[in-house]
């Protein structure tokens, strides 16, 4: 085996070392198009700015210089966006996060609901049965090729006999697993999608992620990355539990038959292994822009379609097709550095592929020349041998749909992340108690220092005012903070859609007393 061995592992080595020199270029590109990797919205307000600042306006600069640096410097959510040209690599760090991420979002429906538990249960008995279904055939084509070898037509008949039955039984169980496993990726794509929904207008999270621009189109990732979520997901969990299963079952079949060719399995599976990895590690990045920038073009052609009657009446069909192009030339050029990435990764992955027809007759044959085994028993073992290397090369079979799920876990974790961090922020106002105050003190509210963050831009327009600001018949009872606010602060900004916020109220009474030096009532 040993000058065979060779020369199957140089004939695999050449693809391999071709795809490692293949460059991503090479193609065409719109060279202005890839300076900018993230779209703003094209009609943004510009940042506030003045030469001539009034007492507010310098209230505020005061406050923007005592923000946190890592505030200042955070510059916004598309920070947190890799750029195209930045390569995202595998490394255990970033798959244990993802790891961590994928239990957090899939664990709550199976452990809060039990028709979930019944059907995850249904699926994994019948992944069992399968995989014995998979052993008997293996069996029943050793016979029949031993038979067919050994020109018996009566054992022949008997083995197809076996076969029909065999064939009868199986059919019900293989249909009756798919169908379970689509009707349990069915009821999960839904309980997740309300959960997201349920997520997405609690304390108006839908309104400040849009306001600051902290996640891109939170359609797709209700619609899409939710479906390819649950879907995917199932998908992986069940084949990789087959591919145990499978592993165990015919490693004992291919060792009983040559423990040498499981050996050669082995090493095989596992050079295959490191180079795809290797090879196609861009991938994981290359597609998670590919879903951002396909959503962004999406978003232009719906924002298009919506506001169809004032683009045009005000004539600005030229501009929003501009953005329109420019979006999809981003998309198209993105799209061809996936190609390309895929093509790289195919030199080897063909190769790899086609070796697998001769690497287990050039191992077993001397035993066949030699009448030690029979055909059947070749047959079986080249049975075998591809049902393990399919389970030892998951990662190579599935590289390109785990990279593209790897960047929809990202995506749907950063959307889940930026909803419950939206219901945290919220304006914290003391309440104040009018059980001791008198109808005048009643009617009139001081604020002192007063902060507002204005959700759009993360910077404070308004603080430390120095004078008090009257609150003509206040609502009674002062039921909540929030709804006081939003009449004291009415000339600022409509503070009923904000969260943020720092100081508190009290009354006019309590303000003098403190300023006077004296200690104010108790609220």
């Amino acid at each position: 085996f040993g000058m065979r061995g060779a020369a199957i592992l140089l004939a695999l080595a050449l693809p391999c070392a071709w795809s490692f020199h293949v460059p991503l270029g090479g193609v065409p590109r719109v060279p202005s198009l890839r300076s900018s990797h993230r779209l703003q919205p094209s009609l943004a307000p510009p940042l506030p700015h003045s030469s001539h600042r009034n007492p507010r306006s310098a209230a505020l600069s005061s406050l923007r210089a005592q923000l946190k640096p890592e505030d200042r410097a955070s510059g916004g959510a598309a920070a947190a966006v890799a750029a195209p040209g930045d390569e995202r690599t595998l490394d255990w760090e970033a798959i244990q996060k993802q790891f961590a991420t994928f239990a957090r979002i899939a664990a709550p429906y199976f452990r809060e609901e039990k028709t979930a538990k019944v059907l995850i249960a249904i699926v994994v008995g019948l992944t069992l049965i399968n995989s014995a279904v998979s052993v008997q055939f293996s069996y029943l084509s050793r016979d029949f090729w031993t038979a067919l070898n050994q020109k018996n037509p009566e054992e022949f008949n008997f083995v197809l006999q076996k076969f029909t039955a065999a064939l009868l039984a199986g059919v019900p169980i293989s249909v009756s697993y798919k169908y379970y496993r689509d009707k349990l990726a069915l009821q999960w794509r839904g309980w997740l999608s309300q959960r997201v929904l349920d997520m997405f207008q609690t304390d108006r999270a839908y309104y400040l992620l849009e306001a600051r621009k902290e996640v891109d189109n939170p359609d797709q990732r209700v619609a899409e990355d939710v479906r390819a979520f649950t879907r995917v997901s199932l998908d992986f969990s069940i084949t990789l539990l087959k591919a145990v299963i499978d592993l165990a079952s015919f490693s004992t079949i291919l060792l009983s038959i040559y423990p040498e060719l499981f050996g050669a399995i082995i090493v095989y599976a596992s050079f295959g292994t490191v180079c795809t990895v290797a090879i196609g590690n861009s991938l994981v990045g290359i597609n998670f822009e590919q879903l951002q920038r396909e959503a962004d073009f999406r978003f232009s052609l719906m924002r298009m379609r919506e506001n169809a009657e004032s683009i045009a009446f005000y004539g600005g069909e030229g501009i929003e097709m501009a953005e329109i192009k420019k979006r999809l030339d981003l998309s198209l050029n993105n799209f061809w550095d996936l190609i390309r990435a895929q093509r790289n990764l195919e030199f080897f992955t063909v190769a790899y592929s086609y070796m697998v027809q001769v690497i287990p007759g050039a191992v077993i044959s001397p035993l066949f020349f030699a009448g030690k085994i029979e055909l059947g028993v070749v047959s079986q073992s080249y049975g075998a041998f591809n049902h393990i290397l399919n389970d030892l090369s998951i990662i190579i079979r599935q590289f390109e749909d785990i990279s593209s799920f790897s960047a929809g876990i990202d995506r749907l974790g950063e959307f889940v992340d930026k909803m419950e961090e939206s219901r945290v922020r919220q304006l914290s106002v003391q309440r104040v108690s009018n059980a001791s105050l008198s109808p005048e003190e009643e009617r009139a509210l001081a604020h002192a220092s007063l902060g507002i963050q204005n959700v759009t831009w993360g910077e404070a327009v308004a603080q430390a005012f120095g004078f008090s600001e009257t609150l003509t018949n206040p609502p009674a009872p002062l039921e909540s903070g929030r709804e006081l606010l939003a009449r004291a602060g009415k000339e600022i900004m409509p503070l009923a859609l904000i969260n943020d916020g720092a100081g508190g109220l009290r009354p006019r009474a309590a303000r003098d007393a403190q300023e006077g030096g004296g200690s104010p009532p108790a609220p």
